[in-house]
């Protein structure tokens, strides 16, 4: 189930639904249970295309700021393979893993 924040528009909130059904696992690792949601490009677009589901690990990491990021999530949330996750390998190269 994802965590829902308490300032959200109905337009927001059916979105965020459609992402629960529709993310039952963690979007770049494949973990179950308590999923956040990840907006790809910023709140101002809030869409099923660019909202994800992710575990708490993979969310700490989509935001590290000291160091810089260790995980970058592309493409479109809504499509099946659609996302494509990049690691930070320990020598600040990336490590791609297409299709979740």
């Amino acid at each position: 189930m994802l965590r829902r924040s308490k300032r959200t528009s109905k337009a927001d909130k059916a979105v965020y639904q459609a992402v629960t059904e529709r993310d039952e696992w963690c979007r770049p690792c494949g973990a179950h249970g308590d999923l956040h949601r990840h907006h790809l490009i910023g709140r101002s677009s809030t869409t099923t295309a660019t909202v994800a589901g992710v575990c708490q690990r993979c969310h700490n990491w989509l935001h590290v700021r000291l160091g810089g990021k260790k995980l970058k999530l592309h493409g479109r949330a809504d499509v099946v393979g659609g996302l494509t996750a990049e690691w930070r390998q320990l020598d600040d190269t990336w490590r791609v893993v297409p299709g979740r």
